[in-house]
């Protein structure tokens, strides 16, 4: 709820709209052509893993040293994923940053989550 006030006091004091706010994440239509495929991807820029993000909504993750199964989903233009132990999806917009796409912010502003097409 604070990120929402401070984007709205932030809109108001440089006088942006919602959109500008916004501006640089991919659309629905962009992350449908997207999704499902194989990609490269780094997890809190500590874990390089590979996802293969399947179009029945199965996703999997394999490292050098374990693998796990869970889901994929878009809500528009955000993209939902689980995995095996987690209690609850991570959701997040998805931007493009150089050859990345980067989404599941932190509060920093760093992303959880990195990936590149294969």
């Amino acid at each position: 709820m604070r990120s929402l006030f401070a984007a709205a006091a932030l809109c108001a004091a440089l006088g942006a709209t919602a959109a500008d706010v916004h501006a640089g994440y991919l659309s629905a239509g962009e992350l449908r052509r997207l999704f499902p495929g194989h990609f490269e991807a780094v997890w809190k820029n500590t874990l390089s893993l590979s996802l293969e993000a399947n179009a029945d909504g199965r996703l999997a993750g394999r490292t050098w040293f374990a693998s796990d199964k869970g889901t994929w989903s878009l809500r528009g233009n955000i993209l939902c994923i689980t995995f095996g132990g987690w209690k609850k999806a991570k959701c997040g917009p998805v931007k493009q940053v150089g050859g990345w796409y980067v989404s599941l912010m932190r509060r920093d502003g760093t992303p959880r989550l990195k990936f590149r097409r294969r």
